[in-house]
């Protein structure tokens, strides 16, 4: 029990951002593109995008993967960026 309550006041001192189990109001869905998942590795992060998987330069549907983050997927197509976050 001590050992949870040590990992409950490390964990409530951080800053963890978006909160996973609350829904975002943040845009999941530009123009039919719907991001599924993030595959976090710093050398290699991957997008679960419409159900395939895109590595940062690739392009889906017309617009090209620009930066891969822990909590975003930035899309552009040459005229606006966009950021795709993980659906509710």
């Amino acid at each position: 029990a001590d050992r949870r309550d040590a990992q409950r006041r490390l964990a409530a001192q951080r800053v963890w951002g978006r909160d996973p189990f609350t829904r975002s109001a943040s845009t999941n869905l530009v123009n039919g593109l719907n991001l599924s998942g993030i595959l976090w590795d710093v050398a290699t992060p991957l997008a679960i995008i419409n159900g395939q998987t895109f590595q940062v330069g690739e392009e889906c549907d017309g617009y090209r993967i620009v930066e891969i983050t822990p909590s975003y997927v930035a899309v552009t197509d040459e005229a606006q960026t966009f950021q795709l976050h993980i659906a509710p």
